[in-house]
């Protein structure tokens, strides 16, 4: 790798955003640091997304455009991953953009340190681009960060067997810079059947390899925050989805960290409330309809591990207690049936 120089590849999967997308590459491109791979997957998008990508493409060489049936943003991702030449990489989603200055900072720290792992702040931005907050961590800027500490400040926050404080960085991708040969080496990659929160199980795995991580002072990337339909958002695989990325995490650090103490039992209790909690807003803003609201809650506790994150810590609010205590003598549809009625007293405390 050249220190003075190193390539950075920036992979970007695309689908759907023709509204969005010049914004998004027109920002790479006007990066101050030039010495850039920029790699575009088209996921089989049905608008002109994809002839945007070819576009660019034919104008500047920095640019490979990958087209692909449609198969999700992991895969979209993992084919940028297995294309890419850089000495590090990261990641931009195509509805989203950085400051032009992102990457010179970035080189200033790879030739003063060689980081493993650059982390940086970000700001949520509305569909026209006003901010509407910033997220930077309290962790030392420009400083390198060595394994010891990693391990003791943050991965126990980031696989939440440490309570959470101002140290802490979070698992997104898309705010971070990756060494490419740790990446090839341990061939980490993106897991296609999980559709949310996929970046946090990469960045995790990433991080039990990492020695040396840098943070910088600078907000970069642009985050934007235009989920406005619940509809988006709705899946009825999440609590899976959720089970099997802390049981991933348990997995890849049972050896290294304790899982059962009380933050961790704490963390799973509310995982498990809050996925239910969620699907039924779902049912509160009319995505779904109350018998699907139940059958799915049904489902859920009816999952021997989801229901045992519920269970695990006892809550002291008397309906979700007797929840618990329904869960335990084996009584999930009960359980469901008292879940429901613990949300129309909760809109009956907001209405009045």
């Amino acid at each position: 790798m050249n220190k003075e120089k190193p390539l950075i590849s920036v992979i970007v999967p695309v689908y759907k955003v023709e509204q969005y997308l010049h914004r998004c590459v027109d920002s790479i491109l006007a990066q101050t640091y030039t010495n850039l791979e920029i790699i575009l997957i088209d996921d089989g998008s049905p608008d002109r997304s994809g002839e945007i990508c070819d576009e660019y493409a034919a104008k500047d060489s920095r640019i490979r455009v990958i087209h692909q049936e449609n198969a999700g943003v992991s895969a979209a991702r993992n084919a940028g991953l297995d294309a890419c030449t850089g000495d590090y990489l990261t990641f931009l989603d195509s509805d989203d953009y950085l400051d032009d200055t992102l990457f010179d900072a970035c080189v200033i720290e790879i030739r003063k340190h060689t980081p493993d792992l650059i982390d940086y702040g970000f700001r949520f931005v509305d569909a026209n681009g006003a901010q509407k907050r910033t997220q930077m961590h309290t962790l030392p800027k420009h400083t390198p960060i060595y394994r010891s500490e990693i391990k003791a400040r943050i991965l126990p926050q980031l696989i939440h067997t440490k309570a959470m404080d101002s140290d802490f960085p979070g698992a997104w991708i898309t705010n971070k810079l990756f060494l490419s040969d740790y990446v090839k080496l341990y061939h980490i990659r993106f897991d296609p059947q999980i559709r949310l929160w996929e970046d946090g199980i990469f960045t995790i795995e990433y991080m039990q390899y990492v020695n040396v991580m840098v943070c910088l002072d600078k907000v970069c990337y642009n985050y934007r925050d235009t989920v406005n339909s619940l509809s988006m958002r709705y899946d009825p695989d999440l609590y899976l989805y959720a089970i099997r990325i802390y049981e991933k995490y348990r997995a890849i650090y049972a050896d290294a960290f304790d899982f059962e103490n009380d933050v961790a039992s704490n963390y799973r209790f509310e995982l498990a409330h809050g996925i239910i909690m969620r699907t039924m807003s779902f049912l509160s803003n009319n995505v779904i309809t109350k018998r699907e609201t139940r059958a799915l809650i049904t489902q859920m506790l009816c999952n021997p591990v989801f229901a045992r994150y519920l269970t695990g810590m006892m809550h002291r609010n008397p309906v979700i207690s007797f929840v618990q205590a329904l869960l335990h003598i084996g009584c999930p549809r009960l359980a469901a049936e008292l879940y429901l009625l613990y949300r129309i007293l909760i809109e009956w405390k907001h209405r009045w």
